[in-house]
């Protein structure tokens, strides 16, 4: 904003999406709010003058639209110096919490509770690609969800609207892109 010539000043806050999230020790420097107070939060801030004009809002909203671009910050064990190795593999239940299901003709069956989730490896495959890394191949999918069949994982790849390079099966790396992703958010808000 300082390179178009605007200089309005800048409060930072930290806010959480969900109430159920708890701040053990909260920053001295930074307030700690939930989303729903954002708008509470921003009345109660002392205004000493007007920075700028209705359209000069307009028109800074129009350039921010422009350039807008998506922030993904993935894959984040990379970011987070964790190795891959430590994740814990396999498809989680989104009822009990285990990664313990079973691929079933009638979909993935959790042992621990009877829960039978069609989907459930989505949630898992996604989890990889902000984990992990920007591809994944037919082994690492496997590996990732702990099932042995090539072509179930050949499947399960084939069946997300994944982007492909390479043609052999040794090669074949797919890859999400994060922008064109609806449903990511959603089954993120389930969990």
């Amino acid at each position: 904003m300082s390179k178009r010539g605007v200089c309005i000043p800048i409060v930072g806050v930290i806010s959480f999406s969900s109430t159920k999230s708890i701040v053990l020790k909260a920053p001295n420097h930074t307030a700690v709010i939930y989303a729903s107070n954002i708008p509470v939060y921003i009345r109660k801030l002392q205004r000493q003058k007007e920075y700028l004009t209705v359209a000069q809002m307009e028109e800074l909203s129009e350039t921010i639209m422009q350039h807008n671009q998506p922030y993904i910050p993935y894959p984040m064990c990379n970011k987070w110096g964790i190795e891959s190795a430590e994740l814990i593999k396999g498809v989680k239940c989104n009822k009990c919490g285990r990664f313990e299901m079973v691929k079933k003709i009638n979909g993935w069956n959790c042992p621990n509770c009877g829960n039978i989730d069609r989907l459930a490896h989505i949630f898992t495959i996604h989890e990889w690609f902000a984990l992990v890394s920007h591809t994944i191949t037919n082994k690492e999918c496997r590996n990732f969800l702990g099932i042995e069949s090539h072509q179930l994982a050949s499947r399960i790849l084939n069946s997300m609207n994944l982007s492909r390079k390479g043609k052999s099966k040794n090669t074949t790396h797919y890859i999400l892109e994060w922008e064109k992703l609806d449903n990511w958010k959603g089954r993120i808000d389930e969990k």
